[in-house]
């Protein structure tokens, strides 16, 4: 029989000076991990993040994640601030709400596609996404976001899904690059297939 002990190789720590945050709040739900906080610059608890069992991380904005359980099986948080909470939502019931928008967003790892010290070009971008009555902000960033193109994209189609290309002129170019999806009223659920770049390699050069 053998043991191993677990090991944090680089942990990052950050704050913000000034009044005491509200303490955070976690539960698992649906194969998710939830993690409700305070913002750096909010004044109560008003993210919401969410890691699934792809291990992929998407971010919920304009609720007020004071604590979260799960009673009977439902998902149920009670609200952060005082003077306008009071309530305890559910939440993954119903696609409806209480009148404030509630903003999704997704973002994915940096890609170097390729040597990072290279220099790539993206001429196209494609997105395959779910039919949804809804539309969708998505950019395209590179380095981090030092360069980003931003779309909006419309996902109702007359069939299961839709394919989406833009085109680049002038080229995208960076070392590496990120895409990011974002509804800023998420009362339509809405879901990325995929999707792919067109690029060139174009060596050791300035961006």
């Amino acid at each position: 029989m053998a043991t191993e002990t677990a090991e944090t190789d680089a942990i990052v720590i950050n704050w913000t000076e000034g009044a005491s945050a509200r303490s955070a709040t976690a539960k698992v739900f649906r194969n998710r991990f939830h993690y409700g906080a305070q913002s750096s610059a909010g004044t109560f608890n008003d993210t919401i993040y969410v890691l699934d069992s792809r291990g992929a991380w998407s971010k919920w904005t304009g609720l007020r994640p004071r604590y979260m359980n799960v009673v009977s099986g439902k998902f149920v948080i009670g609200d952060s601030t005082e003077t306008t909470g009071g309530f305890v939502r559910e939440l993954y019931r119903t696609n409806a709400d209480d009148g404030a928008a509630i903003a999704a967003h997704w973002e994915s790892k940096d890609f170097a596609l390729g040597p990072i010290q290279n220099v790539k070009a993206v001429d196209r971008l494609f997105l395959i996404h779910s039919s949804s009555a809804t539309t969708l902000s998505m950019t395209l960033k590179a380095d981090t976001g030092v360069r980003s193109n931003t779309y909006t994209v419309n996902l109702s189609t007359g069939a299961a899904f839709g394919v989406v290309q833009k085109s680049m002129t002038p080229p995208l170019n960076g070392n590496s690059f990120r895409m990011r999806f974002y509804d800023s009223g998420a009362s339509t659920p809405w879901e990325v297939l995929g999707f792919g770049l067109n690029y060139r390699d174009m060596g050791l050069r300035q961006p």
